[in-house]
């Protein structure tokens, strides 16, 4: 997934958007601290997938807390299960899947209720190709004119 953006959109040509998203805290089951209030993130240690808006969020809302960044979003996930970190900002169907769907983890982790974004995703195309651009979002039309969105949204996310 790609988080449409003003930034990206001057390299790169976007979809129409297709899935509206936030960015959420994922951290140990039992952890007490309340991630949604800013003064609790002093000093934790949060994990991020370089680049995500995650990532941003932490550097330019939070920067009371330590970011430790990652090339990937499950390499943050085996630190944060191993107790290196306080907790990990991803994508809220990334925090859905290692809440509620990943065997090996629902049990020891929960999500935050506070969501830190409100961002939209779209299908990235390279700048100027119009007719892939089309196509692309004739078929998100299609998916949408059917419910199958909807039914997507309630089956792994709700």
């Amino acid at each position: 997934s790609v988080t449409i953006t003003e930034e990206r959109r001057v390299k790169y040509d976007f979809s129409a958007p297709y899935k509206e998203a936030s960015q959420r805290m994922v951290v140990a089951a039992n952890e007490a601290r309340d991630f949604s209030d800013s003064a609790n993130l002093k000093d934790a240690r949060v994990g991020a997938q370089i680049g995500t808006t995650g990532a941003l969020i932490m550097q330019e809302d939070f920067p009371q807390a330590e970011l430790v960044t990652y090339d990937s979003y499950p390499l943050a996930f085996t630190d944060l299960l191993s107790g290196k970190l306080d907790g990990v900002i991803v994508d809220e169907p990334v925090a859905v899947e290692y809440t509620k769907l990943n065997k090996d983890s629902a049990d020891k982790l929960k999500m935050s209720e506070v969501s830190y974004s409100d961002e939209t995703y779209g299908v990235v195309v390279r700048k100027g190709d119009i007719e892939l651009l089309e196509r692309i979002n004739a078929g998100i039309a299609a998916v949408k004119e059917a419910g199958i969105d909807r039914d997507l949204q309630k089956k792994w996310i709700e």
